[in-house]
């Protein structure tokens, strides 16, 4: 490669990573909430496959609600964020892997899904 060819991809590499740096420091938040709604809408239908999965009981519906509600929340909420949703998920997915519900399990997942609301609250408040 001729030293000129080199310097220039150099530059034209340096500027174009300095361009995303910026791009996500100060305009990242409205990427996010352009990408939000389809992230939001593949969770659940993720989450609400793996519901269907689940045994039929007065839990598994409770459940299915609760998702349902987390999700209309996590879309209409600016300060709940991608980390927030994953620990959610993340629980929800240890909670059904054996494809029973209980009640201490819808508990554990209310629990998750009032801390987070009440996270968001707060937030407001500060604001």
């Amino acid at each position: 490669m001729k030293k000129g060819c080199f310097i220039t991809v150099l530059a034209i590499l340096t500027i174009s990573i300095a361009a995303v740096i910026y791009f996500v420091k100060y305009h990242g938040n409205e990427a996010l909430n352009i990408v939000k709604p389809f992230v939001v809408d593949q969770m659940m239908n993720e989450a609400l496959g793996d519901i269907d999965s689940l045994k039929n009981s007065p839990q598994a519906d409770s459940l299915k609600v609760l998702v349902e509600n987390y999700l209309s929340d996590f879309k209409n909420f600016d300060q709940l964020n991608f980390e927030d949703a994953e620990s959610f998920f993340d629980k929800l997915k240890f909670t059904i892997h054996d494809e029973i519900i209980d009640s201490a399990d819808l508990e554990m997942i209310r629990f998750e899904y009032e801390k987070q609301i009440a996270k968001i609250k707060k937030l407001g408040n500060q604001n």
